[in-house]
């Protein structure tokens, strides 16, 4: 098991707690944004952020048999 993650997780945690004390909305705001840039970064060229998953999946599926998951089939 990896223990950076949880440890990070941990101090994140205690980090907004604290800052939530000191500035409520800027903690907030924070914590947003923090969440959203998690979402839509990449942090490995070659791996697709969660956002961009999502939206192959997503796209992946047919709704209709003379369609491709690239768009029209020719």
């Amino acid at each position: 098991m990896d223990w950076r993650v949880p440890i990070a997780t941990g101090l994140a945690a205690v980090g907004f707690s604290l800052a939530e004390r000191v500035w409520e909305e800027g903690a907030v705001i924070l914590a947003w944004t923090a969440f959203l840039t998690v979402l839509l970064a990449r942090t490995d060229p070659h791996t697709p952020s969660p956002v961009e998953s999502a939206i192959s999946w997503f796209n992946s599926g047919k709704s209709n048999p003379g369609t491709s998951a690239k768009g029209m089939n020719a």
